[in-house]
Order: structure tokens, then sequence, then C-alpha cells
């Protein structure tokens, strides 16, 4: 980290954000369709998952969302089951085009094949050096 005129290092975006999440995200390349309100408008737009993780997706879309924002999901993981859908997330950050959320609300089956996508990207990453932690939600 650098040093700023006024004597306080420089943070990074990227640092900030590793900082606040709960769980690792993976790079992915999956293509989603999102859907949600804003005040009386309907928003519906289609994207690609470009991080993923236990509680939430980083997201390219191409049609505007707001931080706040209540979005349904449906993700086409590369796993051969279909569509994955997420009845509720949360926006929590907007930048351009990009944005983040929070999962709000999936059932327990989505949550444990999202889990096990998880881990078996984790297990195939080239050269992991640190350990995999594990988490079973029962």
């Amino acid at each position: 980290m650098g040093i700023r005129g006024g004597g306080l290092p420089t943070v990074l975006y990227a640092d900030v954000a590793k900082e606040v999440r709960r769980s690792e995200r993976i790079n992915v390349n999956c293509h989603l369709t999102y859907s949600g309100f804003s005040g009386d408008t309907l928003i519906v737009g289609e994207g690609t998952a470009i991080d993923l993780s236990a509680e939430g997706v980083g997201i390219f879309g191409n049609q505007a969302v707001e931080k706040g924002m209540r979005l349904t999901l449906c993700l086409a993981l590369p796993d051969g089951e279909g569509p994955l859908l997420v009845d509720e997330v949360r926006v929590m950050w907007v930048k351009g085009e990009r944005f983040g959320v929070e999962s709000a609300l999936i059932d327990r089956r989505s949550q444990l094949r999202l889990d096990h996508f998880l881990l078996f990207k984790k297990l195939m990453m080239p050269d992991k050096k640190e350990r995999v932690n594990l988490r079973v939600k029962l």
C-alpha cells in the first residue's frame, strides 16, 4: 500500500471488498437473468455472473439496478442440472454495468447445489496452495 499526502495508507477497493466478504468468491462465467421492481417499473435483464460465493454473486448486467433493490436470479450453472433459481437477492453495490448481490432468500436444495458447485470449482483450481475450508449447512 502506498502513502497519500496526509500520511494515511491508500486502501485499494479489492482489499476492502475482500475484508467485508464472509466467504471466498470463485471466478465464473455463467449466463443469468434477473428481474425486480424499481418503484412501479419492472426491470428484466440479462448478464453474466463473473464471480460467485455461497452468499452472493458479482454480475455484469445489461439493465441498470440500484443499491438496495430486491431481485430474482435465474443462474445457468455449468453443471448440467438446468437453471438455478434464487428467489430473492439484494443489490449491495453498483458500479456502472457491474453490481454485486447478496442472497436474501434461497431454498435449501438450491443452496446445497450452489455449495456443491463452489466446492467442485475450488478443488479444481490449479495450484491451489491454501487449505480448502468446508462448511456444511444442515
